[in-house]
């Protein structure tokens, strides 16, 4: 039976979603303006930090009724593994302080847990990697509300080194966001690996950087010979 998980997609929902089906073997479906969906067999770890467009990504647990929630998350968390705890609530059930301190009394009968924030709104993604935090994600579904729990979370902190690190920058020449050339190379290679991907205005050399961090050989070109000079350092620091 195919497992089915959630893609929580960045700032370009509709390139993220065109990303992911560059690469799925069958296509994802836009659920929400954010979230998207997909039917199938995935390795998150490995799947996950190809793509440009996905914040994290979420392994359905159950669904239930909206008046079940509760009570079912406080099943999942008194059966989990690990002591911090994050709820995040997309499905817009407005769960008060109350739920919340009762879902954590509840399942804390079974083991030690602690809730890292009474709000549900969207978490830091940072923070949930830092301190080892089990996310349990509310989505709407016509079923009913679907409880996923957070698998993979990208690298937030590797793609800000590759933008802002790198030896070479020019404001005046644009700055082409390293996700956005992910997105780019993911759907001008269809995933595939070993190809040559060639930028003719290479600029700092991003397109040219995320292909090969995508297993792809690469040539660059400008009519600009600081920018030739400044991607080939750019290489040369990412390698």
């Amino acid at each position: 039976m195919n497992s089915q998980y959630f893609f929580f997609l960045g700032h370009t929902p509709a390139l993220s979603t065109l990303e992911l089906n560059s690469l799925l073997p069958t296509p994802a479906a836009l659920i929400s303006e954010s979230i998207a969906s997909y039917n199938g067999e995935l390795d998150p770890a490995s799947f996950g930090p190809k793509l440009g467009g996905t914040r994290k990504i979420a392994k359905l647990l159950e669904i239930c009724s909206p008046r079940d929630t509760v009570s079912h998350l406080t099943a999942l968390i008194a059966a989990g593994l690990t002591k911090n705890v994050a709820i995040t609530d997309y499905a817009d059930l407005n769960l008060t302080h109350s739920d919340l301190t009762q879902i954590k009394k509840q399942a804390a009968q079974s083991r030690p847990i602690r809730l890292v924030s009474l709000d549900t709104t969207e978490h830091e993604l940072v923070m949930l990697a830092h301190q080892h935090v089990t996310e349990y994600n509310l989505v709407p579904s016509p079923e009913g509300i679907i409880i996923a729990e957070t698998v993979l979370i990208y690298d937030a902190e590797d793609w800000i080194v590759r933008d802002r690190a790198k030896p070479y920058r020019d404001i005046k020449r644009g700055m082409l966001p390293p996700k956005l050339a992910r997105i780019l190379v993911n759907l001008g290679t269809l995933g595939k690996t070993g190809l040559t991907v060639y930028d003719p205005f290479c600029g700092t050399g991003t397109i040219l950087a995320e292909a090969l961090l995508s297993n792809c050989g690469v040539l660059g070109s400008d009519n600009n010979p600081a920018a030739i000079s400044g991607s080939q350092a750019n290489l040369a620091w990412l390698s």
